[in-house]
């Protein structure tokens, strides 16, 4: 990649295989007196609004300072592609970043392997979903326009998270042709993904792992809202539905008042009251102009409706996928801390020394123990004890991520629907 060193490690260290990139330091403009004009009013040369993806810097041969605001995926066009004799045609979906004007083709299972693998290895993180894989006509020009939206979201929404649009495997994805591409995905999926809460990256730097109140009582709503949301989100659909069919039938009245009124006008047309026939014509031109007025307010409210449903669901499932796993971590952890203290509870009433397996080091004589229940938990069954603090751990990683995602995807959501 242009502007960077990679580094891989060689087949013989598989286990720890990694791909290491390190970006320029500097903007990549030698010019002057751009330089000059993009000074911040400290004096510091200030080429971005804020950091750019490492996928912006690497792609332009000389940085002219756009934000990230200015940057945007879109698939630009799409094609199905008939690769030859016995194999089958597939949909190309062509993705360009403006304004860049950087363009790659991709398939569906381009998507679908890169998006498997940022989950992989930014566990916590809202990953914006894909559309299914199946669901429609392959080919059907509807159902490829509805997967194009889907998975030109996707890619924006990726463009505007603070953490994984700096990524390497989502600069590569946006500007590697297709041969190389498919070579690359070979070597990410032999990254070890992190181990333990405190290797996963995070905007900030350092992962979170304490558990507060504060952040579960945030997170037990947002699974409450989410439900009641659904609800909402019915009701609402066929309220929009019906105000919608209201106004087209009111359309269709008036029109319908203006063909009666046309009739009369005519009538009187014929006795030779041309000024009375000049009125009954006018009054119904009025309604049909009402007409047409109604009709474009209930197509205009149908597109908004839509737009703003496509936002709600872009949400909805993004948070719904992490709320998910969040439930399960719960659930693990509370499993094991109940076994856990049944099984502490049954050796320290049966007095069964033997199987505590205390830690042979430690200084607390064995009477000690026996006298002391609180003590002897903390002694009894190191390991699964260590085991449960570690699951512990990660289940307050995965809180604290989700709180700070849901919240981000929230704020990015009512800024998109305020633009629109």
């Amino acid at each position: 990649i242009a502007g960077a060193d990679t580094k891989v490690t060689p087949e013989s260290e598989k286990a720890e295989a990694t791909i290491k990139v390190t970006l320029p330091a500097t903007p990549l403009t030698t010019d002057k007196t751009e330089l000059e004009k993009k000074k911040s009013s400290t004096g510091e040369i200030s080429l971005y609004k804020e950091a750019i993806p490492s996928v912006i810097t690497t792609l332009l041969p000389d940085s002219t300072g756009f934000s990230i605001d200015e940057i945007q995926c879109i698939i630009a066009e799409t094609k199905i592609v008939d690769p030859g004799f016995l194999k089958p045609k597939y949909v190309a979906y062509i993705i360009e970043t403006k304004p860049l004007g950087v363009r790659v083709e991709r398939r569906y299972n381009d998507f679908e392997t890169f998006r498997c693998e940022f989950i992989r290895l930014h566990p916590g993180c809202i990953i914006a979903p894909i559309p299914k894989k199946k669901g429609g006509k392959k080919f059907d020009p509807i159902f490829i326009g509805k997967r194009k939206y889907l998975l030109q979201t996707f890619l924006n929404s990726v463009l505007k998270h603070p953490l994984l649009r700096r990524s390497e495997i989502f600069m590569q994805f946006l500007s590697l042709g297709q041969k190389e591409w498919d070579a690359k995905v070979k070597l990410i999926a032999k990254i070890h993904g992190p181990k333990e809460a405190g290797e996963c990256k995070t905007a900030e730097g350092k992962a979170k792992v304490e558990i507060t109140p504060e952040v579960e009582h945030y997170i037990d709503g947002m699974h409450n809202g989410i439900s009641s949301m659904k609800e909402q989100h019915k009701a609402f659909k066929m309220i929009s539905r019906q105000i919608a069919s209201d106004y087209d039938r009111l359309s269709n009245s008036l029109l319908q008042a203006n063909a009666i009124l046309l009739k009369m006008a005519n009538s009187y047309t014929g006795y030779g009251e041309r000024e009375t026939a000049f009125i009954y014509s006018s009054i119904g031109d009025t309604f049909s102009k009402l007409s047409a007025s109604y009709k474009k307010t209930k197509d205009d409210m149908l597109t908004d409706f839509v737009q703003f449903m496509r936002f709600f669901r872009h949400e909805l499932l993004s948070i719904e996928e992490l709320l998910l796993s969040h439930k399960m971590a719960k659930e693990q952890l509370s499993t094991c801390e109940k076994k856990l203290w049944k099984r502490k509870e049954t050796l320290f009433e049966q007095k069964q020394i033997v199987k505590w397996e205390i830690d042979p080091s430690t200084t607390i004589s064995v009477d000690s123990l026996i006298k002391s229940k609180p003590l002897a938990f903390q002694e009894i069954l190191p390991k699964d004890t260590k085991d449960c603090a570690k699951l512990r751990v990660v289940y307050g990683f995965l809180l604290n991520k989700m709180a700070e995602e849901c919240q981000r995807v929230m704020k990015n959501n009512v800024q998109e629907v305020r633009e629109y």
